[in-house]
């Protein structure tokens, strides 16, 4: 530890201490030109001086000796550091730039730094706990990869009280060498970690990210939780594709590919990881509800059904009793399933049994609100138990303060879920649900190539590069569809006209009813400005409808960007949807496809999924499913 010193305050000081705190079992040797020991351990002038170089490389000096500490780690022989430096992280201190160039420079000469926000390195079961937060979390199964330090103080803090532990803690910054991907690929083949936390806030390098985290996955749980979530502007938007997937959906999309589970908030993240750790698996989305009270029981009910996830059907008339559920003829076989406020153990077991027995259920929240004679304690270890013996997800939530407690912390001891509001509950649910499926898109791998026609590449070639020629930023209508034809894609055809005869020729010629629409490529939203006419009627109608497109764009944009209009046939199949396919390039992460409700409104609708291409049917099929017009 470079910097390790026994003046109070100083990093050196609380770095070290931490350390010794931690039961680190391995060789810890300080080095401080100004000690000759520390905390009674001999020290060494410099890290030249060591006999061999070490594992790792601490420095916990301040920036101005940065240069000095890293260039005798590179002649030493140091592979890898761990960069204590409150200075790196403090955006009004011209020394952070000079850190970094410092840190980049060292990087260049082959040593792998980590910069960890302040938080630090933590590997408990191994005792070694190298930061400056007075944290000392139990070792666990749940690894914790966080960029920012407060965030996982937070976790950190909240996991004690819950008596969660973790295999691992990596708190990393902006200015190492070592990012995400790199501890993601570490975390996936680790053996004591069981599950992944993931607080993400900007992606540096986007495939190594990715590939850590389709490998880390593919081999157990990894709940993602993203800030800095801002909505693109829909004006300020290249397209309707462009407006309704930013940079928040593309990450989402990512996520989802990959395998992994994203949630919307802390509290959401450990309850999704408490049960996906404990292995349960949900096969299907029919829940079953079970709840000693009609109001939490309905509670939970719309949730379920809010959350995307669907109540098992449990058919039962009004007034037919189910003994099989509770002695008690009060209780009912339909879902929710409602039981006598006083149920005890046995009231619980029994309805859980008969629920979780029933091919049509695949998993089940129980619900335990403080009645008079409930027994908490007795009916958490009653469904802890059915629900180890038939192996469905099962996730209780006993209603409650201090009624409850006992009760909850039998069942946190005992490992089995369990949550004290019904919004935690269902999320935790509703992860297992997202798990599957991200699951399943993981193990896609579409085809490349095998077009049953090859794309006349120099048609679109040529269309495009005319069109850049004139100092376009988008094609015309008439343009795009001149590509998608070169890449065999059907397409509707159109007639471009410049005056009302021509507009009324294009008309006759299709004897339909028609759709005129004015033709430029610096208007996008054609019927903000007035400019789609459709149905239109006959070639008197056409040259009405020209006139009008007209005389109603040119209110709101100069003549010289309007080339006339397009008129194609009204496209109006038996049960035909109004639909968009978009796709946009994000700037992390690159091409992102979306598919949605279309139409004149669909920016205000917003119905929108996005996926990453390459699809093949399964993952198109998701798409289709994924969006409310599907």
């Amino acid at each position: 530890m470079v910097g390790a010193s026994d003046r109070p305050g100083t990093v050196g000081y609380r770095a070290y201490r931490t350390l010794q705190a931690g039961g680190f079992q391995g060789e810890l040797i300080p080095v401080n030109p100004r000690r000759t020991e520390v905390a009674g351990v001999p020290c060494v002038p410099s890290v030249r001086n060591l006999q061999a170089a070490p594992d790792l490389a601490v420095i916990c000096v301040a920036a101005t000796r940065l240069a000095t500490a890293m260039a005798d780690c590179g002649r030493a022989g140091v592979r890898s550091a761990l960069v204590l430096s409150p200075e790196l992280a403090d955006h009004n201190d011209g020394s952070r730039s000079k850190g970094r160039r410092v840190l980049a420079a060292a990087g260049n000469r082959g040593i792998r730094i980590i910069d960890p926000a302040g938080i630090g390195l933590m590997r408990p079961g191994a005792g070694l706990n190298i930061g400056l937060g007075d944290f000392h979390p139990r070792a666990g199964g749940i690894a914790l990869v966080s960029w920012s330090g407060a965030v996982t103080a937070a976790v950190l803090d909240w996991a004690e009280d819950r008596g969660i532990g973790f295999s691992t803690v990596v708190s990393l910054g902006d200015a190492g060498n070592v990012d995400c991907g790199d501890i993601l690929d570490f975390l996936s083949t680790d053996g004591t970690t069981r599950s992944v936390l993931l607080f993400v806030e900007t992606i540096g390098n986007a495939r190594r990210f990715l590939s850590g985290l389709r490998a880390a996955a593919r081999l157990k749980p990894v709940i993602v939780m993203k800030a800095g979530n801002r909505p693109v502007p829909s004006r300020n938007a290249g397209s309707h594709a462009a407006a309704l997937v930013g940079p928040d959906e593309a990450f989402a999309a990512v996520v989802d590919r990959a395998g992994a589970v994203r949630v919307p908030g802390i509290g959401q993240v450990f309850s999704s990881a408490e049960l996906l750790a404990s292995g349960q698996r949900l096969n299907g989305d029919r829940i079953a509800v079970i709840a000693n009270g009609a109001g939490p029981a309905r509670i939970a009910a719309d949730l379920v059904d809010a959350r995307g996830l669907r109540l098992a059907p449990l058919p039962c008339a009004d007034d037919e009793p189910a003994p099989n559920l509770h002695e008690s003829p009060a209780a009912t076989n339909r879902n929710p399933v409602i039981l006598p406020a006083a149920s005890g153990g046995a009231g619980f077991g029994a309805a859980l049994r008969s629920c979780l027995n029933r091919r049509e259920v695949d998993g089940a929240l129980v619900l335990l609100a403080p009645r008079p004679n409930s027994q908490p304690l007795d009916s958490a270890m009653a469904v802890r138990e059915t629900a180890a013996e038939l192996r469905k997800p099962v996730v209780a939530c006993w209603l409650g303060g201090a009624r409850m407690r006992d009760a909850r912390q039998a069942m946190t001891d005992a490992r089995f879920p369990n949550f004290a509001t019904p919004e935690h509950a269902v999320e935790a649910m509703v992860a297992l649900s997202r798990y599957r499926d991200s699951q399943r898109r993981l193990l896609q791998v579409p085809a490349t190539g095998g077009l049953p026609r090859s794309p006349d590449i120099d048609a679109a070639r040529q269309v495009i590069g005319q069109a850049l020629h004139r100092g376009q930023r988008r094609l015309t209508p008439m343009q795009s569809k001149q590509v998608l034809r070169a890449f065999n894609i059907p397409v509707i055809p159109t007639v471009v006209a410049r005056s009302g005869s021509e507009t009324a020729a294009a008309a006759a010629r299709f004897d339909c009813p028609v759709a005129v629409k004015v033709n430029s490529a610096d208007i996008l939203h054609k019927a903000a400005v007035g400019g789609v006419r459709l149905n239109v009627i006959g070639e008197d109608g056409a040259a009405a409808a020209y006139a009008s497109v007209l005389q109603a764009v040119s209110r709101h944009h100069p003549p010289e960007i309007v080339d006339g209009v397009s008129v194609e046939p009204m496209h109006a199949p038996r049960n035909g949807r109004e639909v968009m396919l978009g796709a946009v390039r994000d700037p992390v992460f690159g091409p992102v496809l979306c598919f949605g409700c279309g139409g004149s409104m669909v920016e205000v609708i917003a119905d929108a999924a996005a996926g990453l291409p390459p699809l093949n049917d399964f993952l198109a099929r998701d798409m289709l499913r994924r969006a409310r017009v599907g």
